[in-house]
């Protein structure tokens, strides 16, 4: 996946490897490559590229099909390109070095739960994780708690609100990982 200004991916800074954060969805074609695209965009802005990294899977991937594209239209309002970007699945992603797993919904989760047990400490459901965090603040920053909604096959608002969602999440994680540096 393509997004203007990427630097690499493995970034490095004094020898030290980027910690990597996986975005999963079902086919990686909506969902999973735009909180990849908005999470990588927020690590830049907040000067965070060299220590933290995100890429994205999909649960059911059956070809490598490009980005959908309200996805891509969705992510042009960030300035963003993900038309470069091709599905892969779960299983082409060593998981070893994987500091964080977000599911976009719950039963993303209970499946990377099953599928990688070893992994049940990092894997967690996008708002889960960020709700976490916020309970009895009062805060209520979350526009939408639960599973990230699924635009696949809908009209491009229905990519926009997703986007706009994903974005918030983004911005919130980045925060919070900055917190943990």
């Amino acid at each position: 996946m393509m997004a203007r200004g990427r630097g690499n991916k493995a970034s490095v800074s004094a020898g030290i490897p980027a910690r990597h954060i996986l975005f999963v969805c079902t086919g990686n074609t909506c969902r999973s490559p735009m909180a990849e695209a908005l999470t990588n965009l927020y690590l830049r802005e907040a000067g965070m590229a060299h220590s933290w990294f995100a890429t994205s899977a999909g649960i059911a991937v059956w070809r490598r099909l490009p980005a959908a594209e309200g996805a891509v239209e969705a992510m042009k309002e960030f300035d963003l390109d993900i038309s470069g970007h091709r599905s892969r699945d779960i299983d082409e992603i060593s998981l070893r070095y994987v500091a964080l797993i977000f599911g976009m919904t719950k039963e993303h989760v209970d499946f990377l739960h099953d599928k990688y047990p070893g992994k049940k400490g990092v894997t967690f459901r996008f708002s889960d994780y960020l709700d976490s965090g916020m309970k009895g603040t009062g805060n209520g920053f979350l526009p939408f708690s639960g599973d990230v909604p699924d635009p696949f096959g809908l009209d491009s608002a229905a990519y926009r609100d997703v986007a706009r969602i994903l974005a918030i999440y983004a911005k919130e994680l980045v925060k919070r990982l900055g917190a943990l540096s």
